[in-house]
């Protein structure tokens, strides 16, 4: 797992009442030098929230802001004048200096992902798509599959107050999940969508995961992970890819380690965990 740095591109047209969206989403990685930018490439959902925009004119500056990502990308790995750049702070300034500007980017954060790819396409998602495409019909994120779709089941099965937080170590990180119970041997329930806009960025989720799953099942401990899944809608080739990523089994052993469940799934599940409490 690697520590990666981003900043959302934010555009705030007016200052003082202070709304502001989405536009775009710029990624670090330190150690690789890599730098990963997007911006969005329509103002349908912009003119929808501030009718006065010049459309045309705010396109302009993101197409500039994200050739200058681009531009600063290249640079970072072929000219020595760059190697200063070494944190996604200052790189932001020679792209994007402060100003009086609507397009800023916002401070800082950190997150941890396999690779820049998967981290970037999880984050774009999430901050950019989703922030944008919120007045069309409503897509789940990971904590709605929970609370909207999943939770109603261990209520009605009388063991949503058994579950608690489980920290398994591996030798390079280790991994909390929130829901998890006990039983003989730990069974973590992992609420997760990937009901989401583009079949690249699914993936990038997949990949994200199997990536994890794969460092889990190295740790000696028993337990299991169980994927409560939001699939895609009308996508069986996209299903069957989730699927056959994450329904991992452990070295030398036949059953699965981890599997994907679908509401039916996850009722039995819930249901054979409960005999044995």
């Amino acid at each position: 797992m690697k520590t990666f740095q981003f900043q959302i591109l934010r555009f705030l047209p007016d200052r003082v009442n202070g709304e502001f969206v989405n536009v775009g989403l710029m990624l670090f990685d330190p150690k690789g030098k890599e730098l990963l930018g997007r911006v969005i490439h329509t103002t349908t959902r912009v003119h929808a929230l501030f009718p006065d925009v010049a459309g045309r004119q705010l396109l302009t500056h993101l197409k500039e802001t994200e050739y200058r990502i681009e531009n600063v990308a290249k640079q970072l790995k072929t000219e020595l004048q760059f190697e200063h750049l070494d944190n996604l702070d200052a790189i932001s300034k020679v792209i994007l200096p402060k100003d009086d500007s609507a397009l800023y980017f916002t401070e800082t954060k950190s997150i941890v992902d396999v690779d820049a790819n998967a981290a970037f396409g999880d984050l774009f998602e999430r901050l950019v798509n989703a922030h944008l495409h919120q007045d069309e019909f409503h897509r789940f994120d990971d904590r709605e599959v929970w609370s909207h779709v999943y939770r109603k089941y261990f209520e009605k099965h009388g063991v949503v107050n058994k579950l608690q937080h489980h920290t398994i170590k591996t030798s390079g990180d280790q991994f909390t999940f929130e829901y998890s119970i006990k039983n003989e041997i730990w069974h973590c329930f992992e609420p997760i969508s990937f009901d989401l806009s583009r079949p690249d960025i699914i993936k990038n989720k997949v990949y994200k995961w199997w990536g994890k799953l794969h460092e889990l099942r190295e740790n000696n401990e028993e337990f299991k992970v169980y994927l409560l899944a939001q699939m895609p809608k009308s996508n069986k080739q996209l299903v069957h890819f989730i699927e056959s990523k994450l329904n991992v089994t452990k070295p030398h052993k036949h059953k699965n380690f981890s599997e994907v469940l679908n509401e039916v799934e996850a009722e039995k599940v819930i249901e054979e965990i409960k005999e044995h409490l």
